[in-house]
């Protein structure tokens, strides 16, 4: 069993390369966001942007044998594939020991859609869920033999998950509640579900949205953002919430096992699959949620094939496990796996380069655009941020996108206006391909198009939009 775990990670890691390394600049609309974090760190040892360390400091010693970028994608590539090592042992475990099964959890966690799309854009929470599957494991190990070494290692993991990322770190509070409100008194009880509410009325102030829709959607797609195609990821979703009604109706039966271990993840998966999430949102917590259900989708599993596993022979369920994940090996694709993964255009990644000595040394870039933001000051070193906000007007400078620009017929009148007119400073279009780009123009010049607009253009304008 040995060999066939590590030729999993080994699989699972090269199979994650093929995607990150076909493209020769950063993958993800945060990934020179990763790049810009090693670079800090292998040259000053700190942090550029403040952030949940552990994720990133995990990657340094990829861009220390080679470079920021190939760093953040060999970083990424192996956060992804180990998670099938503590997978293993959940998957075992809640499998009744059966190994077959251990391997199957693992094969679903790192080779499902999902799993590869979040290797790709959300880096620090897929190498935050190794870390939470760790410790799982060590918390199942504390609870089932108590010491103060294994209780120092569960409370340690617990740490690592905190300090790798907050949506990780929520789902362990949330597991690890489920798994000792099974062996709590009754005060004990009352004070978990007390802590939840609180939990989650913090979580919806701190969120400071309604994280619902009015119209349901029973796809149950990851992503539904206006303009683009849905995301769905195979349905994975959909898939874990059948799993975990089955899971939780067979935990009504006296003989069933591992009961209190799979209410978390079937309580994480229905969650994730109520049909009035709103999912439009990319950076939306709903989004984020939808998009790691692969882990509980994997745990489910792996709970129902025990439960089928105990009325079969040692060879029968060997084979029959064993034979669906390598089966799920071979029928996975490899380089084809890009839905969703978002690319740096080469002509974008010139543009960005251009904006190099066209800004003073005190200014600031404001840009709608993630992606542009954490592009620009990787290849110029220039501070860039998406609000203007705490920002002093003098030293702003806007960098106007395509789809901000496109957004306005208005807009587009006054930035051809500006290119002509002498009393104001001239917008800059620095895109090879088209003017209109990528326009970088001074702060000035950004309130002077504003005052150019039809009142219902400059209010839809003035409060900068984020894209």
């Amino acid at each position: 069993m040995a060999i066939a775990l590590t030729g999993l990670c080994a699989w699972a890691f090269w199979q994650r390369c093929s995607i990150l390394f076909a493209d020769p600049y950063p993958v993800g609309i945060d990934g020179y966001f990763y790049a810009i974090q090693l670079r800090s760190v292998t040259d000053t040892g700190h942090l550029y942007y403040a952030s949940s360390p552990l994720a990133l400091w995990l990657m340094a010693p990829f861009a220390w044998l080679s470079d920021p970028i190939a760093g953040a994608k060999l970083g990424a590539a192996a956060g992804g594939a180990l998670l099938a090592l503590p997978v293993y042992v959940l998957g075992r475990r809640l499998g009744g020991g059966d190994r077959s099964v251990g391997l199957l959890a693992a094969t679903l966690a790192v080779a499902s859609a999902q799993s590869l799309y979040v290797s790709a854009e959300f880096v620090k929470s897929d190498i935050g869920l190794t870390v939470l599957a760790t410790f799982l494991c060590a918390l199942y190990a504390a609870l089932d033999r108590p010491s103060r070494l294994r209780i120092g290692l569960a409370v340690a993991a617990f740490a690592a998950t905190l300090l790798t990322h907050e949506l990780a770190a929520g789902l362990a509070l949330m597991w690890a509640a489920t798994v000792l409100f099974s062996r709590a008194n009754r005060w004990q009880r009352g004070a978990i579900v007390a802590a939840g509410a609180v939990a989650t009325v913090a979580a919806f102030v701190l969120l400071d949205r309604n994280p619902l829709r009015s119209a349901a959607d029973f796809t149950l797609p990851a992503l539904a953002a206006p303009g683009m195609p849905p995301l769905r990821f195979g349905h994975e979703t959909a898939i874990a919430a059948v799993l975990a009604v089955a899971a939780l109706a067979l935990c009504l039966r006296p003989s069933s096992s591992q009961r209190a271990a799979i209410v978390g993840p079937a309580a994480f998966a229905l969650v994730a699959a109520i049909p009035w999430l709103d999912v439009g949102d990319p950076q939306g917590l709903a989004f984020r949620l939808r998009v790691v259900t692969f882990l509980p989708l994997a745990l489910l599993v792996a709970w129902l094939a025990g439960q089928v596993a105990a009325h079969l022979t040692p060879y029968v369920r060997g084979a029959l496990f064993v034979g669906f994940a390598a089966g799920w090996i071979l029928s996975r694709p490899v380089a084809e796996v890009r839905e969703g993964v978002v690319h740096t255009h080469p002509a974008m990644q010139l543009a960005a380069r251009a904006v190099a000595g066209r800004v003073p040394d005190d200014g600031v870039i404001i840009t709608p655009s993630r992606q542009v933001m954490f592009m620009v000051t990787w290849y110029t070193r220039v501070p860039a941020r998406l609000h203007p906000a705490n920002v002093p007007p003098a030293r702003r400078w806007r960098l106007l996108t395509y789809p901000l620009i496109q957004s306005s017929k208005p807009l587009q009148r006054a930035l051809r206006r500006a290119r002509t007119d002498a009393a104001v400073a001239r917008p800059q279009g620095l895109h090879p391909g088209s003017i209109d780009g990528l326009v970088l123009m001074p702060e000035a010049t950004w309130q002077w198009l504003l005052q150019r607009l039809p009142e219902a253009e400059r209010h839809e304008l003035e409060p900068w939009r984020i894209y």
